[in-house]
């Protein structure tokens, strides 16, 4: 906060919400373009949060709303900031709020779904956005999002110009002809990288699935056809490893809670 300033944090609160993630409190998955994904954990976020302000924090649930296959969770997050008077005392009587939504997937897990642990992870994602505007692990967001935005520009350039997007203004016949595409995997997507395959197989011995069954088992919590993963899982792509990775590590969660 500026000395100017009449309304606010200490400035030993904005260093501290806005300090560099620590390297050891990083925590990395794999992305659905191949590369690595690195976020903190929702217990880290609390714990910064509750030592920035003292425990004094209010964390309410406004609204919990399922669309589809997606869990909303809407939270408001309350903390206090210093009015400082002129005569150079200052109270606490101010609180500021900051509202955000988290969401979550529903997903299949045998005959049930993992309806409870995606109500939870929803929330957590609320509680991480909300805790971004107050700067903890900004650091982490924006370099996700550049790699995300390298990743689609490459992606775009290696697209032939046959296949790009025509303006809307060209008339159907005018549109030119888009080549045939034959995919290689289930959802269409580049196959799944060496590193994918074996974080999916980890979380896989993990949850105590192993053997020709396993390919079985998969296809029944992630939907994706149990012939992607045979043969060192050769024909899975890249964004079906992606989700099956997220299904599995949902489950391993509920299974250590």
């Amino acid at each position: 906060m500026s000395d100017d300033n009449k309304i606010g944090l200490h400035k030993e609160q904005i260093k501290e919400l806005t300090a560099k993630t620590p390297k050891a409190s990083i925590q990395s998955r794999p992305s659905p373009w191949g590369g690595e994904i690195e976020y903190v954990t929702g217990e880290y976020v609390k714990r910064k949060l509750m030592s920035a302000f003292k425990g004094a924090l209010r964390v309410t649930v406004r609204d919990i709303e399922t669309v589809e296959d997606c869990i909303l969770t809407h939270i408001t997050v309350e903390y206090p900031i210093t009015q400082f008077c002129k005569n150079g005392t200052f109270i606490h009587e101010e609180w500021a709020r900051i509202d955000e939504v988290g969401t979550s997937t529903i997903r299949k897990q045998g005959q049930t779904t993992n309806y409870s642990t995606a109500i939870k992870a929803s929330h957590t994602d609320a509680l991480k956005r909300a805790a971004t505007h107050l700067g903890i692990g900004l650091d982490l967001y924006e370099k996700t999002s550049v790699m995300e935005d390298r990743m689609r520009g490459h992606e775009e350039s290696l697209v032939p110009k046959t296949e790009q997007k025509v303006p809307d203004w060209v008339q159907p016949q005018q549109a030119p002809a888009k080549p045939a595409h034959t995919s290689s995997s289930f959802g269409g997507s580049q196959p799944a990288t060496d590193k994918q395959k074996s974080y999916l197989s980890s979380l896989a011995k993990r949850l105590g699935q192993t053997g020709p069954s396993n390919g079985v088992w998969l296809e029944g919590v992630t939907g994706i056809p149990k012939e992607q993963f045979e043969n060192g899982a050769e024909k899975l792509g890249k964004n079906e490893a992606s989700s099956a990775i997220e299904v599995l590590r949902e489950m391993l969660e509920e299974k250590n809670q």
